[in-house]
């Protein structure tokens, strides 16, 4: 044991029921999701401090927080799941309850002033500009590129194709619904994995008591980063 952080010790932590946390790929920051406050709150890690009692709490610090309706964020209200892409220059959030993908900017440059600092970017909705597969949205999955981001609609039985662009906004590509074209196993779909080559995105759902598996395409030809079923493993216990 190193440390414990607590909103009652500083409520500016922003930290009143936390339900997801995500670590940059450096290990410099953690990113901490509150259920309670509507908010993120970025703590900047130190490796080494804090670990031998000599300077207790110093392990994680924390450095800003970011809340929904402030300074024009949003799809921070009721949110459950937190991810940093693998390039680390971007972080998303789902909310199950409102149907809602959050996009922001993450500053990956050590030498920046603003190092591990977020940008608001955009909030993306089941149902508005052409979004689907996100009805009840939760975990999510990056390909090791960061170029495709997958997330899975528990209440859609669903799974949603986003490309990133340069600028790390998002636009929809596509869903894949259970029930259509053979696929099964998405029913009350939560969580979602990817293999280390990229090859295979899988979800596991607790309805359908089953894992997933998708063919991913990298071929070059067809729609990028599109999944094809390929079969539902019942999980029994």
């Amino acid at each position: 044991f190193i440390e414990v952080d607590r909103d009652s010790d500083d409520p500016g932590l922003r930290l009143r029921g936390p339900v997801d946390q995500a670590i940059s790929p450096d290990g410099r920051h953690v990113y901490a999701l509150s259920l309670g406050e509507n908010a993120i709150t970025m703590f900047e890690r130190t490796a080494l401090a804090g670990l031998d009692g000599a300077d207790p709490g110093a392990h994680l610090v924390p450095v800003a927080s970011w809340v929904d309706g402030d300074n024009g964020v949003a799809g921070l209200d009721r949110a459950r799941r937190v991810l940093v892409s693998p390039d680390g220059t971007s972080l998303f959030v789902t909310s199950d309850d409102n149907s809602t993908l959050a996009v922001f900017r993450r500053d990956n440059d050590p030498a920046s002033a603003g190092f591990g600092r977020l940008t608001f970017l955009q909030n993306m909705r089941q149902g508005q500009d052409g979004v689907a597969g996100i009805n009840g949205a939760r975990g999510m999955v990056m390909d090791p590129t960061s170029t495709h981001l997958y997330v899975a609609g528990s209440f859609g039985s669903s799974i949603a194709l986003f490309s990133r662009a340069a600028d790390g906004t998002l636009s929809f590509v596509e869903q894949v619904v259970g029930g259509s074209n053979g696929v099964t196993g998405l029913a009350g779909i939560s969580e979602l994995a990817i293999t280390g080559d990229g090859d295979q995105v899988m979800g596991t759902s607790v309805n359908a008591r089953a894992l997933a598996v998708f063919n991913r395409n990298r071929s070059g030809q067809g729609v990028p980063g599109r999944i094809d079923f390929v079969q539902a493993q019942p999980i029994t216990l």
